[in-house]
């Protein structure tokens, strides 16, 4: 009864678990922000990948490029009017009209490479210029409500010449073009990439400066350049990003090699600028930009990180709070840029970053830079732009300053600013931005190669991220391409064929997943609390605040109390009290649990947890209630408050008790572990038990209040002791009560020795019925302590034991004894596992040498011992005087430290003479096959022998006067000439 009471009770442990009383709710993270929620995005598809895109304000229309066409949208995305620019000879292009031919061998598809609206505002022209017909313009003639009128084509063929074609304007590798105007002339300054092929017969140029005629069908003869040398044409690109005007200049922003003598020379980006008045390209002036990360902590192994490609800009201005942080004036214009890192092919990685740059320190820098180029300095510096002229180094003594500076420039000292994002972006890849001024904030809209739009305000310190979402299904990446429509005060992306049009304050607010955050988000976003969402008034159907949050409930301890008791009850959640408390002159709480009111104490409360006291009611007794929790907050300063109420359910009030306790004993010197059952023992926060006069701390609790496991204390003398649990000050009494005993006390531990796989111990001692709960400790040589629990306890002077399974060493065995530690401390060693082997196998016995000094091994035939003796190889023994074998044969058995073995059966054949038998191994399977020929030739010899059953075979050694003869069952029997008692060795082999 005894054994199966502590089986049950270790089965039952393992459902059980710690708890305590919480004085803290534990830490549950709140699901903030959800960048997953999907919003839809109005577009416009065209047929191909759109190529451009411009804003025409005074026609609140857009005007969208793609391959051989052309189209106008009004605000509402619907398209008003189209014109073809392609393919050649197509009678449906409008613009094919030009009379030149198309460069031989090219494609006579129509990239619409250029798409700039007339600067002088009182003029409404459109100007595209395609990659067909050398790169020639075509100007359309706009009107409000209606398609173009007029059309016409900028070729005067007699001026444009293989040698010189001033009306060439747009390469097929890429063109970006200002147009700006001065003294009421129109310019084109452009920026185009090229190679030898198309700095050719009808060329282009790297950079140009042209001014459109009067006659508005060409531009002037005299083209203002600087190209590529030619020897540098194939070999080094330049890849224009954006080209943008300010009042002064004209800017444009590429990305190159850094040598043009090293085509694998890393990338750099750098900056450009023309005057635009009397504009003369000697003016031409350019400096590298870089954006960097620049860690505070630095290491010594540790360098700055420059992303050193720009992938997209866009000029504008900032905000006040931004423009505070940089010392500037909001008026002031700032290029933003975002840049990647790039391989040693010049491939952007997914390493980003955003770099704001403020022109007018750039020019100041610019500035400086041609000063030291054209002033006396100890070093010489290179003069740079070596792929537009001759390289050169900068002179510096005894030269005309204005002769100096009347030279293209370079300045040598990269201007660079710090990543926004503090080098984080490491994992997305920017490619388009777009910047504007919400309130006083400046806003950032980022495109990336996964067809994402990453909406964040700007700040020095921390930038705010406010929205991450997709503008695609299909992760497309979004292109540079893009620009602002004013009059809505959207946004245009571009991703493949789709023109986006988002909203610069969010998408909306459904990725803001509690109202803590919702109210937190941008007030430019118009977010909410509508019922148990974030949203925007317009698309609340419930009610909708933007300056109050409700109080949240996630879970309460405990769950149970017992009546007419007073709890102390933990409410968890969020809410309770504003997080900023000195904006918040009165918090006032009211929590009610049923029918009953839980008085909040102030002291414990929080915004993320609420304790109050609680007392239940009889009439509430075994029944569930809900708790329910509402405050109200009044506003002394900005910042959302708390108000509302919240409610969860689940709680009961509950009568503890206790049926009955295992062990009911243990010793006086206490650490008997002991479990009390009942029902509702999980009520309450607090808890203990007491035995008699002692406290019995608990240790642990099961899941469904029916176990309550605690530890008992010493006590002075044997004794009984009552049984108290007391629950939040409620007294809960047993019928039962606990037997303090007399200490147990261990004297020895047999054997010294084991098998790897555990073997049987007995603990000898006195008292031991006293006991509990015994363990059996083995610390070895290589592995960390190993533990196994006795069963079986109740015998006085004798407990038997398993040995825990071990690795083979030697090492300390202990015995634990309820809170009596390490008794009885000895050597031990661990050995291999043996045992012996049925007749029938060929094997010998196993390892049973190794332990017969130390562990007791015997031998019986026919349940009576023969003495045995363990060689290295076998098993011997003889068989006793007076054993009487059974005609079927006498069952032979090994014993190993009390676990018994069937071997097989010893049979006599024809008389009772005492045989001995020797039960194990041949030394080898040699020796035995030679023993085996040789009793084969005695087998006509008549002599009558022991038949052994069982596969039994055996192997004699022949003296004088031995006959041998063979039984007709096939078995050697052979007549021993001894007295009753004499030995008769059988020499075993199993096979």
């Amino acid at each position: 009864m005894f054994i199966s009471l502590k089986t049950l009770l270790k089965c039952v442990w393992f459902q059980i678990h710690f708890t305590c009383a919480l004085q803290t709710c534990p830490s549950i993270s709140q699901n903030n922000i959800n960048f997953s929620v999907n919003y839809p995005v109005s577009f416009y598809q065209t047929k191909k990948d759109i190529q451009n895109i411009v804003f025409n304000e005074n026609f609140d229309q857009i005007y969208v490029a793609s391959q051989n066409l052309v189209e106008a949208l009004d605000r509402n995305f619907n398209k008003q009017w189209e014109v073809r620019t392609g393919p050649i000879g197509s009678p449906d292009c409008l613009t094919c009209s030009c009379d030149i031919e198309n460069e031989p061998g090219t494609s006579l598809n129509t990239d619409n490479q250029v798409l700039v609206l007339e600067p002088q505002t009182y003029l409404d022209f459109l100007y595209i210029c395609g990659s067909t017909q050398y790169g020639v313009c075509s100007m359309l003639e706009l009107k409000e409500d209606s398609a173009p009128f007029n059309q016409e084509c900028f070729f005067i063929e007699k001026d444009n010449l293989p040698s010189g074609c001033p009306d060439c304007v747009a390469s097929p590798l890429g063109t970006k073009v200002t147009a700006v105007e001065d003294a009421h002339s129109t310019y084109f300054f452009t920026a185009a990439t090229i190679n030898s092929t198309i700095a050719g017969p009808y060329g282009k140029h790297s950079l140009s400066v042209r001014r459109l005629l009067n006659t508005e069908n060409g531009f002037h003869h005299e083209v203002k350049n600087l190209t590529v040398l030619p020897q540098f044409q194939d070999t080094f690109t330049i890849d224009y990003i954006y080209t943008f005007s300010t009042i002064e200049y004209v800017y444009f922003l590429s990305v190159q090699r850094e040598s043009p003598m090293n085509p694998n020379s890393k990338l750099q980006t750098h900056l450009g600028r023309l005057p635009i008045k009397d504009s003369e390209l000697w003016m031409y002036r350019e400096i590298v930009l870089e954006c960097r990360f620049e860690p505070k902590r630095r290491r010594r192994s540790y360098r700055d990180i420059v992303y050193n490609s720009v992938q997209a800009a866009h000029f504008s201005t900032a905000g006040k709070e931004l423009a505070d942080e940089l010392g500037l004036k909001m008026e002031s214009p700032i290029l933003y840029g975002v840049f990647a890192v790039t391989d040693q092919k010049g491939n952007p990685l997914r390493r980003s970053a955003l770099c704001a740059f403020s022109l007018d320190e750039v020019n100041s820098d610019i500035e400086k830079g041609v000063e030291s180029c054209c002033s006396a300095v100890s070093d010489r510096i290179s003069r740079g732009l070596c792929h537009f002229q001759p390289c050169e180094m900068c002179p510096h003594e005894n030269l005309d300053n204005v002769a100096c500076k009347a030279v293209p420039t370079m300045v040598a000292k990269p201007y660079y600013r710090v990543d926004f994002f503090n080098g984080q972006m490491n994992d997305v890849l920017f490619t388009s931005i777009l910047v504007t001024t919400i309130e006083k904030k400046t806003v950032a809209h980022i495109g990336t190669d996964h067809g994402r739009l990453i909406q964040v305000i700007l700040s020095k310190s921390i930038p705010v991220v406010f929205a991450n979402y997709s503008l695609v299904e299909d992760a497309q990446k979004v292109s540079r391409i893009a620009s602002i429509h004013s009059s809505l005060g959207t946004l245009l992306f571009v991703v493949g064929s789709k023109l986006m049009n988002v909203s610069p304050r969010g998408p909306g607010c459904s990725h803001f997943l509690n109202c803590s955050v919702c109210l937190s988000a941008p007030r430019f976003m118009g977010c909410g609390w509508c019922g148990e969402v974030c949203s925007l008034k317009d698309q609340c159907e419930d009610q909708w605040s933007n300056d109050t949050c409700p109080p949240v409930i996630t879970q309460f301890f405990p769950r149970t109390v017992p009546s007419n008791v007073k709890s102390e009850l933990l409410i968890c959640g969020w809410n309770f009290q504003s997080v900023s408390r000195p904006a918040i002159s009165q918090t006032s709480h009211q929590v009610k649990v049923g029918n009953s009111t839980c008085s909040v104490i102030p002291e414990k409360t929080s915004s993320s947890q609420l304790v109050c006291w609680v007392v239940g009611l009889e009439s509430s007794l075994e029944q569930s209630v809900n708790i329910t929790v509402q405050v109200l907050e009044t506003k002394a300063g900005s910042g959302y408050l708390i108000s509302g109420t919240a409610s969860i359910e689940g709680f009961s009030f509950v009568t503890p008790e206790v049926t009955d306790i295992n062990p009911s004993f243990g010793p006086k010197s206490g650490g008997t572990l002991i479990t009390l059952l009942g029902k509702n023992l999980d009520a309450g926060g607090s808890r203990s038990v007491i035995l008699g006069d002692r406290n019995c701390p608990v240790e642990s609790i099961s899941s469904d209040g029916m176990l309550l496991v605690c530890r008992s204390q010493g006590a002075e003398e044997a004794s009984e002791a009552d049984v108290k649990v007391v629950i939040d000050g409620s007294i809960i009494s047993s019928t039962r009560t606990f037997s303090y005993k007399v200490n147990p006390e261990v004297v020895g531990l047999k054997p010294n020795c084991g098998f790897q796989r555990g073997s049987k111990l007995t603990i000898i001692g006195w008292n031991l019925d006293s006991v509990s709960h015994a363990v059996i400790n083995y610390k070895g040589s290589y592995k960390d302590p190993v533990q196994t629990v006795c069963l079986g306890q109740g015998n006085p002077t004798m407990m038997e034991c398993t040995s825990p399974a071990c690795e083979e060493s030697t090492g300390m065995l202990s015995v634990d004894l309820d809170g009596a530690k390490e008794l009885q401390a000895q050597a031990f060693t661990c050995h291999p596992n043996g045992e012996p082997f049925p007749f029938e196998t060929e094997d010998r016995h196993k390892k049973l040498a190794l332990v017969s000094g130390c562990m007791e091994i015997s031998m019986t035939v026919n349940g009576v011992d023969c003495k045995a003796k363990v060689l290295d190889n076998e098993i011997t023994c003889r068989i006793p005087k007076n054993l009487t074998i059974p005609k079927q044969g006498a069952p032979v058995k090994v014993i190993v430290n009390g676990e018994e073995y069937d071997i097989g059966l010893v049979v006599m054949a024809r008389n009772n003479f005492i045989v001995g038998i020797v039960l194990g191994i041949l030394a080898a399977v040699g020796v035995g096959a030679a023993m085996a020929s040789f009793g084969m030739a005695q087998v006509r010899k008549r002599k009558k022998a022991a038949l052994v059953e069982g596969r039994l075979s055996l192997h004699l050694t022949r003296t004088a006067g031995q006959n041998y003869d063979r039984s007709p069952d096939g078995d050697y029997r052979r007549d021993l000439s001894v007295s009753p008692g004499s030995p008769c060795l059988l020499y075993g082999r199993t096979s």
